[in-house]
């Protein structure tokens, strides 16, 4: 007989304490610990649990092998009119890349347009959060990601491709900024994970459409800024 399952909601504030508590644990300070489990609760928020808190026991290894630096000495080694750099020191990616960010944010005060390549940082997570922060502060954003190589070209033997994600945000006139259009290509151990899904349908009401209708997904809508949910929420926001 298959084990019952059963369906727990957990408000988000909770969820969030307690990634950041095991982040503390293991010697990551607790700012830092707050930002990194804010992006990942934010994924799960977003439907896009691949890259929400299922990652914590990947990091936790990654922290206790000592691959992610839980007191990294992050630094701005170039600040030139619109370009900076940012050596992260290994820091958890989440941190490095909001840091990166808001330095591109500075850079844009300035002169009108920021870049910020950022180094030596762990696994990125969601970027489309890191977007966010660009559109949040009256920007648009732009955020990209690479990794070595670990996908093989059709009929190859080894890998050579990586996955390379793309988040664009823009800040909205009269609401508040819309979601980021997150592209992700996740690839493990050298499959492509971006299969064919069913897509269920999400609550009415739940994205912008036609004035007086109750579409059920993105495209049934005249509004872009839509959200498709992509699978069952597990986590309440309040």
């Amino acid at each position: 007989m298959p084990p019952k399952s059963e369906l727990h909601v957990i408000p988000s504030s909770d969820l969030q304490g307690f990634a950041s508590a095991l982040f503390q644990a293991l010697g990551v300070a607790g700012p830092m610990a707050d930002e990194w489990a804010k992006s990942l609760v934010w994924a799960n928020l977003r439907g896009v649990d691949s890259h929400g808190v299922l990652r914590i026991p990947s990091y936790i290894d990654r922290l206790k092998k000592k691959l992610i630096n839980p007191a990294p000495n992050m630094r701005v080694e170039t600040r030139a009119g619109a370009i900076a750099v940012l050596d992260a020191d290994r820091a958890p990616g989440a941190v490095a890349m909001s840091r990166a960010m808001d330095e591109a944010i500075a850079r844009a005060r300035e002169v009108h347009f920021g870049w910020c390549a950022a180094r030596n940082i762990t696994h990125a997570g969601a970027i489309g959060y890191f977007a966010l922060q660009a559109a949040n502060a009256g920007m648009a954003g732009i955020v990209m990601s690479a990794s070595g190589p670990m996908m093989a070209y059709h009929g190859a033997k080894v890998s050579g491709v990586s996955s390379n994600p793309l988040a664009i945000a823009f800040p909205a006139r009269a609401q508040a900024a819309p979601p980021a259009r997150h592209v992700d290509l996740e690839c493990r151990n050298g499959e492509n994970n971006e299969r064919p899904r069913r897509r269920p349908r999400h609550p009415a009401g739940l994205g912008n459409g036609r004035p007086g209708t109750r579409h059920h997904r993105p495209q049934e809508g005249d509004d872009p800024r839509c959200l498709w949910v992509g699978r069952k929420a597990r986590v309440s926001p309040s």
